[in-house]
This record gives structure tokens, C-alpha cells and sequence, in this order.
């Protein structure tokens, strides 16, 4: 079955790394990893825990996507790696911090078939042929009925399903909303929404050059404007559907140079606020410095030199770098780079003031990784630099009153 997916707001790339299913607290020196693919917390093909920025590392065995070991450095430096393959290419994400940051790590891979599941919607008579909008995880469909349901191909997993019955971006709007909390999908299924299940939507007011989505029980994302419309009806949680654990992420966004970016600022807040939620005429981040890092190679192995960085915000610190590096051997007839290996780098700000500016791409000497490790040509590209009110915990599992301020580099 074909899949039908829109993607309404660059916000949904944030949340791919943001929003995560919290695992509750772990020893003071245990490091709890969770992997998932489009949102399916489920294991993936290798991950690696290091104790230290100079141990060994140690391969780790999950359990629905939980992986977990003990960090017993002196200044809680460690490091995780892990592995997503696809049929030609393979995923690796190296994730790099301290302790006292976070003892919580999470960490997303591009989805297998075997990650989805069919979810069919059985309406009701008065909407039998309304469309609908549904939010879950990290995904979002917006199918069509057929004999009053519609059908849809989403991600296995647990976590609060959101239904729109009609869409943001049409005359009418959403003419019901439904909240299923702790829905799970682990296989085709079917369910049938009631008239008890749906409620009206509580239109509000918006706020001009402010943009903002509903993160549902702290997993789901769902859309609340539609962007590219001059239909601009706007929406809050119903309040008879609200839950403490829902936030609002009220975001600004500058994409020119001209202009301070491009970045986005966000924050969360757990009700609809009275009034403007910031002023973003004062959003004025520093730029990231002209060369925010080099490389060299040293002894065959890449190594990033790192241009440390300050958004000059006031509360707010810089938590994490986020670069991609790209592994190939040849190139197209078109003179594209033919990868075969994607790594992501997670850079804490802690780790680096522990290990230095330079940090070097890891070999990891295992057998089972031997084919992955970096050789060939590599292109190098910082993704954005993340900095925050809070903690890289909070980050991850953000709470009412949480800042974000993510500076890209285009």
C-alpha cells in the first residue's frame, strides 16, 4: 500500500531528534540508550558503549531498543555508537557526552519495512467522508476515506495518536479533534472512532512571525498551521483532551543570512499563554564563525577541529554540535559523491571541555563494525549547533519553560 505523507514544517526535522519516549531515571553512572527508526523503538543492527574518551569499546545487547552500560570515568566522559543497515547504505551515529549532561541518549535511524504496520479508521456515519489527519511518533498522514475508513501505513510503537477530522489547510479547518492516549500498533489493526472519542477544536488567536505544533504526552508531534495557505485557523489542545503531559513548542524561524541565520528559536509551554509567548524582533543569536571547523588526518584518521561557539542569548549555553560525514569511493556521472556510509556526530559541550576541540572519528576494532569504519573520501558538513535554558537532558525530554536555539550553517 502506498504510503501518502506530507511534510508541512521544517520543525518535524527537530523533532525527529527531540522528540523521544522519556525512560524515567537511571543510576547516577549508568548510561540508558534508546534506539528507534521513525519513531519505532526497536534494536538496531550494533551499538557500542566507551567508558572514557580513551577505553575500549564494548558491544552492547538490547532489548526493545534499550541498550544500557556503566560509565565509571572520573570526569562521566563516555561515548555510544550504533548502527542502522540498509540494503546499500549504512546509518552510524556517533553520540558523545558527559554524565552529568545526560544519562539518557537517544537516537534515530531511517525506517525498514519491517518498522511499519497498516492502522485502518473506521469513522463515523456523519464523517464517513470527511478527510482525516493523523499524527503519531515521528509521522503524519493525511489520507482520504474509502466505505467510511481510512487506511494508513505508520510506525510500530506506544505513544498518543492524534486524529484530525478535516485538515488545516482547507475552508472548514479540523472539525473534530481525538486524542487516543498510549495507543499501540505492533501489527496491522483496526480501531473505530466514536462520537465520544471526538471533540471540537478551540480555535484560538495566533501570533504573528511565531509558528507552533503540539508535542503530545512528550512523544507526538502534531501540526497546528498550516504554512504554505492563506487559510491561517489556528488551534490549541482541547481542553478536555489536555493532559499534563502535553507542551506547546512555540518556534521563530530565520532562513537569511541578512537576517541573523538561519536558525530557529523555540519554547515550550505546558497552556496556551495570554499573551505573545516571546518578542522575536529580540532574537538576535551571534553567527557561527565564518570557519566553524577544519579537518586533517592524522595517522589515516579524520579529525574534526572544532570552532567553539556562544549564541551571546542571554540563559542560554551551548549544548551540543551536530555534524555529518559522508563516506565514498566514487562518484556519479554527475560528479555526486556514491555514499555508502552516513555518520552523524553528536558533540556534547561538556565532552569537549574534557577532551579538547579536536576530536577524532572513532575505529572500532570489532569485526562486526571492521566494514563500516572511515575510509575512502569523506565529505565533512556541521548540521547546526544546539544551545539551550536547560540541560542536553532536556533537550531530549523537554519540559514547560525549556529554550532551544539551533543555528545552522545553511
Amino acid at each position: 500500500m502506498k504510503r501518502f505523507v506530507m511534510v508541512i514544517s521544517v520543525t518535524m526535522l527537530v523533532f525527529v531528534i527531540v522528540s523521544c519516549i522519556p525512560l524515567g531515571n537511571s543510576e547516577s553512572n549508568q548510561v540508558i540508550v534508546q534506539t528507534n527508526r521513525q519513531g519505532h523503538v526497536t534494536d538496531v543492527d550494533l551499538v557500542y558503549g566507551k567508558d572514557g574518551s580513551t577505553g575500549t569499546w564494548q558491544k552492547l545487547t538490547g532489548t526493545n531498543g534499550i541498550y544500557k552500560f556503566q560509565v565509571k570515568n572520573p570526569d562521566g566522559v563516555y561515548s555510544v555508537a550504533a548502527v542502522n543497515k540498509m540494503d546499500s547504505t549504512a546509518e552510524v551515529s556517533f553520540f558523545n557526552a558527559k554524565l552529568s549532561e545526560t544519562t539518557n541518549v537517544f537516537l534515530t535511524f531511517q525506517p525498514k519495512d519491517s518498522d511499519f504496520a497498516t492502522l485502518t479508521v473506521n469513522l463515523p456515519n456523519e464523517y464517513s467522508s470527511s478527510q482525516v489527519s493523523l499524527f503519531f511518533l515521528h509521522d503524519h498522514s493525511f489520507p482520504f476515506p474509502e466505505d467510511g475508513a481510512v487506511r494508513i501505513v505508520m510506525p510500530k510503537g506506544k505513544g498518543d495518536l492524534v486524529v484530525y477530522l478535516g485538515n488545516l489547510w482547507s475552508e472548514p479547518g479540523i472539525v473534530k479533534v481525538a486524542i487516543l492516549r498510549n495507543f499501540e500498533i505492533m501489527a496491522d489493526k483496526a480501531i473505530t472512532l466514536s462520537y465520544l472519542d471526538l471533540k471540537d477544536p478551540e480555535e484560538v488567536e495566533g501570533f504573528t512571525n511565531i509558528f507552533y505544533e503540539f508535542l503530545i504526552g512528550g512523544i507526538t508531534t502534531a501540526f497546528t498551521t498550516s504554512y504554505y495557505n492563506e487559510i491561517k485557523k489556528q488551534y490549541k489542545i482541547p481542553s478536555s483532551l489536555k493532559s499534563a503531559k502535553d507542551l506547546y513548542y512555540f518556534h521563530h524561524q530565520v532562513w537569511t543570512k541578512e537576517n541573523g541565520g538561519p536558525f530557529m528559536y523555540g519554547e515550550y509551554t505546558d497552556e496556551w499563554p495570554s499573551s505573545k509567548p516571546f518578542d522575536e524582533s529580540t532574537i538576535s543569536p551571534a553567527a557561527l564563525p565564518l570557519t566553524p571547523f577544519s579537518t586533517e588526518t592524522i595517522s589515516g584518521k579524520l579529525r574534526l577541529n572544532i570552532a567553539t561557539h556562544n549564541p551571546n542569548i542571554s540563559g542560554i549555553n551551548t549544548l551540543m554540535y551536530v555534524f555529518n560525514v559522508e563516506r565514498y569511493s566514487e562518484v556519479s556521472e554527475w560528479g555526486n559523491p556514491v555514499v555508502d556510509v552516513s555518520y552523524r556526530i553528536f558533540i556534547s559541550s561538556g565532552y569537549i571541555e574534557k577532551i579538547g576541540t579536536g576530536y577524532t572519528l572513532p575505529t572500532i576494532t570489532d569485526a562486526a563494525f571492521d566494514e563500516l569504519n572511515i575510509k575512502y573520501n569523506q565529505r565533512v558538513k556541521l548540521i547546526k549547533v544546539i544551545s539551550s535554558n536547560g540541560s542536553l537532558k532536556e533537550y531530549f525530554i523537554p519540559k514547560n519553560g525549556i529554550k532551544i536555539m539551533e543555528q545552522y550553517t545553511n
